[in-house]
C-alpha cells in the first residue's frame, strides 16, 4: 500500500487532473497526441456515467493531487455473459512503481466483484512492454492480439 494514497469514485473536480493523468502517459508512449481521439475526456461524468471511473490521489501534507485514474464499463462477453472492460488506466509518471496502479487495479476488481462480474478483460498497445508486464504480474493473461488502426493490440483476461 502506497502511504496517504487514497482510492474514490471520480467527482466533477476531479476532471482537468484526471484527464491531465491520462493524457501526460499517452503522450509519453506515443510522442503525440490527437485531441480527437480523446473525446471522452473532455467530460468523464458523463462519458463514464454508466461505469465505475476512480481516481487515486495523494492526501499527504505536501502532495494532494490526483495521480491514478482507471474505469471499470460492463460490456457483453464472448460467452454472452456480462464482463467488466478496464479502460483509461494511467498513472502520473513520477508516481510509478510504488504500487499505486497495482492499488487502482485491485480496487476496479473489487469493484467489479461488487457487481457481480466473473471476468475483466482489458487492451493495450502490444509493444508498450512494462504494461503487458504489469498485467501479467498481476494475474492476466493474454487472450489474443489484434490489428489496430495505428498499432498492434494485446488482449487480457482475469476470471475472478
Amino acid at each position: 500500500m502506497t502511504p496517504g494514497l487514497v482510492i474514490r469514485r471520480f467527482e466533477a473536480a476531479d476532471q482537468a487532473a484526471a484527464r491531465a493523468v491520462v493524457l501526460e502517459g499517452m503522450f509519453e508512449h506515443w510522442g503525440g497526441l490527437d485531441p480527437t481521439l480523446n473525446l471522452d475526456l473532455d467530460d468523464i461524468a458523463d462519458s463514464y456515467a454508466d461505469a465505475v471511473f476512480l481516481v487515486g490521489h495523494l492526501d499527504g501534507p505536501t502532495d494532494r493531487r490526483v495521480v491514478a485514474t482507471g474505469a471499470l464499463r460492463m460490456r457483453q462477453g464472448d460467452g454472452g455473459g456480462r464482463e467488466g472492460e478496464i479502460v483509461r488506466m494511467a498513472v502520473a509518471s513520477d508516481a510509478r512503481r510504488q504500487g499505486i496502479g497495482q492499488q487502482m487495479l485491485r480496487s476496479l476488481t473489487d469493484e467489479a466483484r461488487r457487481l457481480g462480474v466473473r471476468r475483466i478483460v482489458l487492451e493495450t498497445t502490444s509493444d508498450w512492454h512494462d504494461i503487458m508486464t504489469f498485467y501479467r504480474r498481476c494475474g492476466f493473461t493474454v487472450t489474443h492480439e489484434e490489428q489496430g488502426r495505428w498499432s498492434s493490440n494485446t488482449w487480457f483476461a482475469l476470471d475472478l
